[in-house]
């Protein structure tokens, strides 16, 4: 279903790391508006999905996830 669609690997973004280095990393990738955008709804989808697991640490990621799209 999302073969091909960079904004599922972009999704990372959130998932991995902090907010400045989203920015560096934003402009390095120079992914356009609407890519981005449909990577800020995979990292919610992935996020929430994560938190959701009876693992502590794939919850925490997910929290954050969710927290950093939030943020930004």
């Amino acid at each position: 279903m999302t073969a091909g669609d960079r904004a599922v690997d972009l999704a990372t973004a959130w998932l991995t790391l902090d907010r400045e280095a989203r920015r560096v990393f934003r402009t390095t990738v120079t992914a356009d508006d609407a890519t981005w955008g449909r990577a800020r709804g995979w990292a919610v989808s992935i996020g929430s999905a994560l938190h959701q697991t009876s693992d502590a640490v794939f919850r925490a990621v997910g929290r954050r996830a969710i927290d950093a799209v939030l943020d930004d």
